[in-house]
């Protein structure tokens, strides 16, 4: 069956439902309006349009503040005949790798491949695909947009000054966890246990993007003694306020997200493709390299995280609910 498959997928990529140089209208206009549909859609998503708001503030002319759903202006000028000659761009021009993964004959595989796959690639250096910061403001951002959402939405993203390769791909992470990405992290037990601040707090960091994001939904009425608690938060771990047992705790986890990798072909997949085109390390290094991981590393990372935007999406209703 390998063969048979891959002969069903080469016959979708080299031939498309085409006629006269443009792609099947009906099939076309089924994909073009539900994109359109999505991207109409995308403002009614408190939470995802709050973070895609908070980074466009910071600065929307870089790669992550755009749109993953795409923009309206630029679907409008999508018709049947410049899609495919951008879909015949894409074959010519750019740089294709091809994974597999299963119980193979390696050489078996390559050889169906080559004799399917008619088109003469030449693997080139890409640019780093890599965001580094040298600029810092001194007071952070502050953006407050009204909607008609019954939860306000406050999202905080900081820019991280120049990491090296390992704390980028660890200390980051660990970081990161420790400050805000899971039940038992700082910012969940302070200002959602503690004092009853929030419905949830996350925090994430952006290994590609050198960003930590913190979002949360909250009482609009609690918004400055949100952001009061989380930027003492992040003093705490500037300080080296962070326990054995929370460092403990985080390489645990991530290294338990590594082990339940490797039972998933799929993100295995991932993973190598990451390996590829980012330079990450493939699961059983990772593993390793977590380890390595000390306080002293987390707190000089955390000397390094300077807030930049500070944005609220305010409910109109004063009686807000989850």
């Amino acid at each position: 069956m390998n063969e048979q498959s891959i002969n069903f997928i080469m016959d979708l990529l080299f031939n498309p439902n085409v006629t006269n140089n443009e792609f099947n209208k009906e099939s076309f206009d089924i994909v073009y309006n539900g994109l359109k549909e999505e991207i109409e859609s995308f403002e009614e998503d408190p939470r995802a349009y709050s973070q895609i708001r908070c980074l466009e503030e910071l600065d929307n002319s870089l790669e992550f503040s755009f749109r993953q759903c795409g923009y309206i202006e630029d679907l409008n000028n999508i018709t049947p005949k410049s899609l495919f000659e951008y879909y015949k761009s894409v074959l010519k021009s750019d740089l294709i790798d091809i994974f597999i993964i299963g119980n193979i004959d390696e050489n078996k595989i390559k050889e169906i491949i080559s004799s399917k796959f008619n088109i003469n690639t030449k693997k080139k250096e890409s640019d780093s695909h890599y965001i580094n910061f040298n600029d810092f403001r001194k007071r952070a951002k502050v953006v407050k947009e009204q909607k008609d959402f019954n939860q306000s939405k406050l999202v905080i993203a900081a820019k991280v000054e120049n990491l090296s390769d390992f704390e980028k791909k660890y200390v980051l992470r660990l970081y990161s966890h420790i400050l805000g990405g899971a039940p038992d992290s700082k910012l969940f037990q302070t200002v959602r246990e503690k004092h009853s601040l929030c419905y949830y707090i996350t925090c994430t960091s952006r290994m590609v993007s050198s960003l930590v994001t913190i979002s949360s939904g909250i009482n609009k009425e609690n918004y400055k003694k949100c952001v009061t608690l989380i930027k003492k938060e992040m003093k705490n771990m500037e300080n080296g306020l962070i326990s054995e047992e929370d460092i403990t705790k985080s390489k645990i986890a991530y290294i338990s997200s590594f082990k339940e990798l490797q039972d998933n072909p799929s993100a295995i997949i991932r993973n190598a493709l990451s390996h590829e085109y980012i330079q990450t390390d493939l699961i059983e290094e990772s593993i390793k390299n977590i380890e390595l991981v000390t306080k002293d590393m987390i707190t000089n990372v955390a000397k390094k995280v300077h807030l930049d935007t500070i944005y609220l999406l305010e409910g109109s209703s004063k009686d807000e609910k989850n």
